[in-house]
């Protein structure tokens, strides 16, 4: 494993970890935010993600990969439901945050609506890819410095074959495919700013209809992000895609500042 590999993979993982820290911090002195409200958007993410959404797509996708392998329609059409189901289960987890978390109607505003959104794309960052990217990383030098006979000799056969697909990978790995990553968190945590926001208008507008349009933006992002790779596409475009994403929810969260930055009255959505 080139040591240039991994520089760039540390480097990644540290982005991955400080970036939404950096960005909570500034948020949190530059607006008086209460901090609180971080742990309500990363507490959402974990409940509706890594206790109900993924533990579920983990039981589903082996009962549906001999199906899906014999079509690509029907792959297709997972890549979808995965897609939107990640849109639904995100977005609904931002409306019970805000309607039985935020007590407070003074935090229904734009600042507030900002850390929640970045404590929720924040824990996505640190925990779910930071995390499981360093320990990674861990398993990719240890197992590249171990004897392959040493490495046959302890692990099962099915065990081992996936830890020569690991090698073959990340000795093969261009220097720059870590940094990637990380670009791609840099990009995603405006979007969940924005969702946030976007989900806010629910209760700030009295309209339910603003938390399908988060469901439908969120699930059209990673359904596309998904059929991109599915094509095969270089890195790069795939995450040139996501930058723009990410410059367009800046947008949106520009645009929001006026409507949520006022006082407007307040129902539980």
């Amino acid at each position: 494993m080139r040591p240039s590999v991994i520089v760039s993979w540390a480097a990644a993982i540290t982005v991955m970890i400080l970036f939404p820290i950096a960005v909570g911090i500034w948020v949190y002195r530059r607006y008086r935010v209460r901090w609180v409200v971080f742990l309500y958007g990363a507490g959402i993410f974990f409940i509706f993600q890594m206790i109900l959404r993924i533990p579920a797509m983990a039981l589903l996708g082996p009962i549906l990969a001999p199906a899906l392998k014999k079509s690509q329609a029907l792959l297709t059409l997972y890549l979808i439901a995965v897609g939107f189901s990640a849109g639904l289960f995100e977005s609904v987890g931002r409306w019970v945050g805000y309607r039985w978390l935020f007590r407070d109607a003074a935090l229904y505003d734009w600042a507030h609506g900002m850390a929640y959104g970045i404590g929720h794309g924040g824990l996505e960052s640190i925990l779910l890819v930071g995390a499981s990217s360093a320990m990674s990383l861990a398993q990719a030098i240890l197992f590249t410095r171990m004897d392959p006979a040493q490495l046959r000799a302890l692990l099962p056969e099915p065990a081992y074959a996936q830890v020569q697909t690991l090698l073959q990978k990340v000795t093969t790995m261009p220097w720059t495919e870590p940094l990637w990553a990380a670009a791609e968190r840099v990009f995603t945590l405006p979007f969940h700013m924005a969702m946030s926001l976007i989900v806010l208008l629910a209760f700030t507008r009295r309209q339910a209809r603003w938390l399908w349009v988060a469901v439908l933006a969120h699930g059209t992002l990673d359904t596309a992000v998904a059929l991109l790779a599915q094509q095969h596409l270089p890195m790069w475009a795939i995450e040139a895609f996501i930058g723009v994403c990410g410059l367009a929810s800046l947008w949106v969260i520009w645009r929001l500042r006026p409507i949520l930055i006022k006082k407007p009255n307040f129902s539980e959505g």
